[in-house]
């Protein structure tokens, strides 16, 4: 009884505090205020904005798609509170670096026996659109030469150790179905068992519909980045503003930072890759600004609001 009170207070301190923050920080922001007062300065082809408003269900639905196939042999949630599940990771994600939070915003929707399960499940799915990500960033690398040349970095160098991390992470991925093998006869497994053995028991197969659910996310909201930028004015080739976005999201991938101050960090590297493919600095901060209110700030508002909802269960 006394940790249902103290889970409930818990819940309802940091869903007011992440929504607070969230207002806070969307209003503070000139540029995202001109959006919503003066649309008309920055935004140049409405229908774009419409299909990249659109594709958030996309984007979300896959990633709830990709939760439900991961907890579904831990605890049946049901459609809708899986999705609502998602939202509220994103809830606590703002606070942590690299969305670290996300884990346990999700566990907060399952009952208390299986939250640290349901926390350690979130780890292959995010790995997944890990491994996306990073591919996608390395492969773009080969054709987008500008960040190299300003910076004074070799190319070589960074594919290198991108091409390393990429082997360790791959080979961590792809052997969680043999890993219980080799592990069960140790102490610490034994001692962790309970909360890791759902992770374990993926099979291969599971594991490639998640990568390949992964894939399909990425180019939804790579695509979702292409039409903000078509929206607000940016006039680029589509190849080469897919191939700086792949860039931009790897950059956002490996180098740490907060989900809440994302819209600075995309803006800025996008801005850094752009500007020699195009002189609309403003089209640029303003289409990294509108996705981050409809990828982040619009999830963490909903998954705020389910967090309130929550019953504490046993």
């Amino acid at each position: 009884m006394i940790n249902n009170r103290i889970l409930s207070v818990l819940k309802i301190l940091g869903a007011t505090a992440s929504l607070t923050y969230i207002i806070y920080t969307a209003y503070s922001r000139p540029d995202v205020v001109k959006l919503f007062t003066n649309p008309g300065s920055i935004l140049v082809n409405y229908s774009a904005l419409v299909i990249a408003c659109l594709l958030f269900f996309i984007n979300w639905g896959i990633e709830t798609l990709k939760w439900h196939l991961l907890i579904r042999s831990v605890e049946s949630l049901g459609w809708w509170r899986t999705f609502l599940s998602v939202m509220s990771g994103t809830t606590i994600s703002l606070f942590g670096p690299n969305r670290t939070g996300e884990f346990a915003g999700r566990a907060l929707h399952f009952s208390n026996g299986n939250k640290v399960k349901a926390a350690v499940c979130a780890i292959p799915g995010n790995l997944a659109q890990l491994l996306v990500t990073l591919v996608m960033g390395f492969v773009a690398l080969f054709y987008v030469d500008s960040p190299f040349q300003q910076i004074g970095l070799k190319k070589e160098v960074v594919l290198t150790w991108l091409c390393m991390l990429l082997l360790v992470l791959v080979s961590i991925y792809w052997s969680l179905p043999f890993l219980r093998k080799r592990m069960g006869f140790t102490g610490f497994y034994n001692s962790v068992k309970g909360y890791v053995e759902p992770v374990f028991a993926y099979s291969s197969s599971l594991l490639l519909k998640v990568s390949l659910w992964s894939f399909l996310r990425y180019m939804v909201f790579a695509t979702q980045f292409y039409l903000m930028l078509f929206a607000c004015g940016v006039q680029i080739h589509w190849f080469d503003a897919f191939a700086s976005i792949a860039v931009v999201y790897l950059f956002m991938a490996v180098v740490p930072g907060f989900a809440i101050t994302e819209f600075t960090v995309r803006g800025s590297v996008a801005l850094f890759l752009l500007a020699p493919l195009t002189a609309n600095a403003t089209g640029v901060l303003a289409a990294s600004t509108a996705l981050w209110l409809i990828n982040l700030v619009l999830p963490a508002l909903i998954g705020g609001i389910a967090i309130y909802s929550i019953k504490i269960k046993d």
